[in-house]
């Protein structure tokens, strides 16, 4: 097996309009420009002058003259005695202005500043997508490399470290600590093991999470309706020709709800089953955070403290709440919507090449994969809507047709029947509910029912699929032996698996006569196989009907 390729995060940064990217590793962070320079007795172009970061002092040079050929004159700034730390000082000149940032590299024990229109986030890109750069003028390039990025294909220049670092003319600055050099393996001035990370604003809250898992940030989200749309995610959005789940990180860690109503970035993710996007208002910067300086929240904190590593105060005073990739990697709400991804041409309900809802089958349609002890798989515009089990289900003895309601809720006003479909369809399969199971909305004549399922697996597409004709007759116990049965884009295995027609089956199930009073049981628990047993004594599908 071909090992996996090299992947590299790149911070994302725009110089004179031109998009430009810096390895992280070169990257500590990205601060507000000062409005004031402290001049050195150096001559280059492009030279500003220093600023003071947390007692560390940091040259600073615009690579505008260097990159476009224009002047570096008139860069110069007013000085001023003491701190000029970002935000402070007197009004510098045309090459700082307001609004523009100062990213702070370090490199082989030393720190550079390089001013910058603004931060646009961090991007990952494969070692094979780079084409390089040739210079034949004798002289090393300071854009070695380029890949693109984003829908539009933006061509971005890697900026090459060695060469910033060594700019004839251009000082930088030994790194300190408080007991002298720091070492070279230490980005953050304090000794302690450090992280690169994202600071973000959504809502009132100021939160961070580390750059690792981050792929790219999305300068705006383009919400599209999806049958994921609930609580927790607030639709999908295009990336990488994906449509990718978006997630109110809000509500992941309980600490409200998006305003609908207003406009947000995105922060992908990539997790281990695919993307999901944090729906934020604003990335503030990208900087380097001590570990040692993540105070942990306190007992009484607000919101799902598990979710967060605890605080952290960046240079300007105002605390961030660190959220934990670890917790959020495993979140089984995250990993279920990661492994939703699918191609952003068919994810619509209504697409081209989806069925239509009541059965008619083709190829090139695109359906939701899921788990009931095997795989299965159900046309994507028959499910309204998924759902986490509700805890708050109430269990009862009414049936529901042939088949027993096991279970009911009451979701957006309307109370729902929660019928085990493993039990329905073949009660071999049953096994008691977990933190994994989902609930599959699925409207009928009769109204909505909630199909228990084991887990989801993903959003796929089919690449061969039998004749509904094809399909056998259903036994007792055991429905899916009538079902036509598809092969998924793809799958390197050819498996066939059976197409679980919900919409017929609920019809099937609707139009059955009432079974005599029995008591229901719960999915949850592990007996949950009584009710399958007497809705496959009534047997009220018909051949083909589970399709």
């Amino acid at each position: 097996m071909d090992p996996s390729p090299r992947r590299t995060v790149y911070g994302l940064l725009r110089v004179r309009g031109m998009a430009l990217a810096l390895p992280l590793g070169l990257l500590r962070e990205v601060v507000p420009a000062p409005a004031a320079y402290q001049p050195v007795p150096l001559c280059a172009p492009g030279l500003l002058g220093t600023f003071v970061l947390r007692d560390q002092i940091v040259p600073v040079v615009d690579l505008r003259s260097r990159l476009d050929g224009a002047s570096g004159e008139g860069h110069g700034a007013a000085v001023e005695d003491g701190d000029s730390s970002p935000g402070t000082g007197a009004r510098a000149g045309a090459g700082s202005g307001q609004g523009h940032v100062v990213a702070v590299l370090v490199h082989a024990g030393a720190v550079l500043g390089l001013l910058a229109d603004d931060v646009r986030g961090v991007e990952t890109v494969a070692d094979g997508d780079l084409q390089r750069l040739s210079v034949h003028d004798g002289e090393r390039p300071l854009v070695a490399s380029c890949f693109t990025h984003g829908l539009d294909r933006t061509v971005t220049g890697v900026l090459d470290g060695d060469a910033v670092f060594t700019l004839p003319g251009v000082p930088t600055a030994e790194i300190r600590t408080a007991a002298g050099p720091a070492t070279t393996a230490d980005t953050t001035g304090t000794g302690s093991l450090a992280a690169t990370m994202l600071l973000f604003q959504v809502g009132a809250a100021l939160c961070a999470i580390d750059a690792d898992p981050v792929a790219t940030v999305l300068p705006t989200l383009d919400l599209e309706r999806s049958v994921l749309d609930g609580d927790v995610c607030r639709g999908t959005v295009r990336h990488l020709d994906l449509a990718v789940p978006v997630v109110d990180p809000l509500v992941l860690t309980g600490l409200g709800a998006l305003d609908p109503a207003a406009r947000h970035q995105g922060i992908v993710l990539h997790l281990p089953r695919g993307y999901v996007v944090l729906a934020v208002d604003a990335v503030h910067a990208v900087t380097r955070v001590a570990l040692d300086d993540v105070r942990p929240l306190p007992a009484l904190a607000a919101g799902r403290t598990d979710r967060f590593r605890g605080v952290h105060t960046a240079g300007d005073g105002r605390h961030y709440l660190v959220l934990d990739h670890d917790r959020l990697r495993d979140d089984a709400d995250l990993d279920a919507l990661s492994a939703l991804n699918t191609d952003h041409h068919a994810a619509g309900t209504g697409a081209d090449g989806v069925t239509d809802g009541v059965g008619a089958a083709r190829a090139g349609g695109t359906y939701l994969t899921y788990d009931i002890g095997t795989p299965v798989a159900t046309p994507l515009d028959q499910v309204r809507e998924i759902l986490a089990l509700p805890a708050d289900r109430v269990t009862t003895s009414a049936g529901h047709g042939g088949a027993d309601a096991v279970a009911s809720f009451v979701h957006r006003g309307e109370t729902v029947p929660l019928i085990d479909l493993a039990a329905l369809l073949r009660p071999a399969l049953c096994k008691p509910a977990d933190a994994g199971t989902r609930v599959l909305l699925v409207r009928g004549a009769s109204g909505t029912v909630g199909f228990a399922v084991a887990g989801l697996r993903a959003l796929e597409r089919s690449s061969w699929e039998s004749a509904p004709d094809e399909c056998g007759d259903p036994t007792a116990g055991d429905r899916l032996g009538a079902a036509p049965l598809l092969q998924l884009v793809g799958d390197a295995t050819h498996a066939l698996i059976p197409r679980v027609d919900l919409v017929t089956l609920l019809a099937a199930l609707s139009s059955a006569p009432e079974p005599g009073p029995a008591d229901g049981t719960d999915p949850a628990s592990p007996d949950g196989g009584d009710a399958a047993d007497r809705a496959a004594r009534s047997d009220p599908t018909p051949a083909g009907a589970v399709s």
